[in-house]
């Protein structure tokens, strides 16, 4: 099996970053958008959220 490690991938006009529980607050406001939930369905999320479910399992 080959083991694979993550890493950033960067081109001229885009970063891919690894997900992480400090982006959470960034991403819950680009989430909480309701266009964008009125395209892809659901609820807009709290800035509570992504953080609970980032943080590991005591």
């Amino acid at each position: 099996m080959i083991a694979l490690a993550p890493e950033t991938i960067r081109t001229g006009r885009l970063d891919l970053l690894l997900l992480r529980v400090g982006y959470a607050e960034e991403i819950a406001a680009a989430l909480s958008d309701r266009e964008l939930h009125a395209f892809v369905g659901g609820t807009p999320s709290t800035v509570q959220e992504p953080v609970q479910l980032g943080r590991p399992a005591p």
